[in-house]
């Protein structure tokens, strides 16, 4: 038997999940098969990849929404509310996280694009200091790799003069 989330006026409590047991058919079919409409009656995704969240209602208002939180891992989490209220209570504190691992992913994308595209104009890592990126962060690291010599040269350590 699956479980999820009751969420009622701020609390939490576990409840059976009333998709069911999906099965070989699909989450879709067994959707169906429990009364849920397949197409979301709010669907919140900002790209066809990362965390989403899809609210399902039956046909009849009367049955909980039915919240599907889909993570960047693609774990699931699945929540009931039973009303507006606690939907928009509900997406008042969590739609945060969710646009908040979102913005993880995307970040995490940007930052392997820059240092590829860093490496292809400059023919080494960004994080290396060369004298042509950086001829003041160079002479400055030189500077002090020479003084590290001096030091330890004073000290007699005939293995760094």
């Amino acid at each position: 038997m699956n479980y999820c989330w009751k969420y009622e006026k701020g609390n939490w409590s576990p409840t059976k999940d009333p998709a069911g047991e999906v099965g070989d058919e699909g989450f879709g079919e067994a959707l169906q098969r429990n009364g849920y409409n397949t197409n979301p009656y709010l669907d919140l995704r900002e790209h066809d990849w990362g965390a989403s969240i899809g609210v399902y209602k039956k046909d009849n208002d009367t049955s909980p929404l039915y919240i599907i939180v889909t993570l960047p891992n693609d774990d699931c989490m699945t929540v009931l509310v039973d009303d507006m209220d606690d939907l928009m209570q509900w997406l008042k504190e969590y739609l945060p996280v969710i646009h908040f691992a979102n913005t993880s992913v995307v970040q995490s994308q940007m930052l392997e694009l820059l240092e590829k595209a860093f490496r292809a104009w400059h023919e080494h890592d960004s994080a290396d200091i060369c004298p042509r990126c950086d001829p003041m962060g160079y002479q400055a690291r030189e500077e002090r790799r020479l003084q590290k010599r001096r030091e330890l040269t004073k000290k007699g350590d005939p293995g760094h003069a």
